[in-house]
């Protein structure tokens, strides 16, 4: 996503701070349709000095234009924050000067002064613009005790593009992170929030669009190290189309052997998932003690039974005789989901 940031910026040529504006408004409408209108309650905006802080102040903004009460909390010296941090600081400011009851902020001290505050100002909600996807460190102090502190409050926090401390790529918590109960995410799913330890962190995930136009998106999908989240339907659009004239055996068939009595939810998984990815015909061998099992969770796959023997294990040299009809027809043969592991099985 840094690469389609900067291509979007400096290539294409849509302004930074265009995309900080649309980022930051996105996020504050999922906030007010996921916890309501919040008018005059309180939210508190934990904000960094980079451009995950920016987005944080947009959001702030937009909330108090929303007659919510908005308490900033900066980590870093006004004259440290990046230009279009600075920038929005600026505007949320001046919003600000028109309703000053609803807008506080202040400079992150002592955590135990902290406290105090925001357990005068009982908020609603916190919103986590610390750190964003540029992290590939530990995170350090005075965030590193924030992040812990913010853990430790009773209401919800929401993060904005990664919970702070979550690796983007990897989902690897870099020393500590917070643990959201939503994230907002910019253009597209971060890899780390989907893996590692992503998804323990980042909670429910929005993803909302900041106006990275979608040849960029794919363009930098295309490279190697990228991942692309798919669909059922985008790899449906993969699929050949199939002749006019075809039928259920030009297609392809597929035989799904497997099924002890403790296991039959495997085949019956297999068997769906070959019918999904294309098989023109799909049938399953199984224990004939499970037959009747598979052809009821099974309405469209034939159950072909396999003789038994102690223990309900497969017979191997009868077996493999009442598989010889389904073996020649099949194109594409899976041995094993559910089958056991009894000797007579192996063989």
């Amino acid at each position: 996503m840094r690469e389609a940031d900067r291509y979007t910026i400096d290539e294409y040529g849509l302004p930074s701070l265009t995309l900080m504006e649309t980022a930051g408004r996105g996020c504050a409408e999922r906030i007010r349709a996921a916890y309501g209108p919040m008018e005059d309650e309180t939210v508190v905006v934990l904000c960094g000095k980079g451009n995950n802080g920016g987005d944080g102040l947009v959001v702030a903004r937009y909330l108090l234009t929303a007659e919510v009460r908005v308490h900033v909390v900066l980590t870093s010296a006004e004259e440290t924050l990046s230009p279009d941090a600075a920038q929005n600081l600026s505007l949320l400011r001046q919003l600000g000067e028109q309703a000053p009851e609803r807008l506080t902020m202040e400079q992150l001290g002592a955590l135990d002064a902290l406290t105090e505050t925001v357990r005068a100002l009982q908020p609603r909600l916190y919103v986590d613009a610390l750190l964003g996807t540029g992290l590939t460190s530990d995170v350090r102090e005075p965030i590193r005790g924030l992040v812990k502190w913010v853990n430790e409050r009773n209401a919800p926090t929401v993060a904005i593009d990664v919970p702070t401390g979550l690796h983007s790529d990897t989902g690897s918590v870099l020393g500590v992170a917070v643990r959201a109960d939503r994230t907002v995410t910019m253009a597209a799913f971060k890899v780390g929030l989907l893996v590692g330890e992503g998804p323990a962190h980042a909670g429910d995930v929005d993803v909302v669009e900041i106006g990275i136009p979608p040849f960029v998106l794919d363009r930098v999908a295309a490279q190697p190290g990228c991942v692309r989240q798919t669909t059922d339907e985008a790899v449906q659009r993969w699929w050949p189309e199939r002749a006019r004239d075809a039928y259920k055996y030009s297609v392809g068939t597929a035989l799904i052997v497997g099924g002890a009595p403790q296991f039959t939810g495997a085949p019956t998984m297999a068997a769906k998932a070959a019918v999904r990815s294309g098989a023109g015909y799909v049938s399953c061998a199984c224990p004939e003690s499970v037959q009747s099992t598979l052809a009821g969770a099974l309405t469209t796959v034939p159950a072909h039974p396999l003789p038994t023997s102690e223990g309900d294990a497969v017979a191997p040299e009868a077996a493999l005789d009442a598989m010889c009809e389904p073996l020649e027809t099949a194109d594409a043969v899976l041995v094993g989901p559910g089958l056991g592991r009894a000797s007579q099985t192996e063989q």
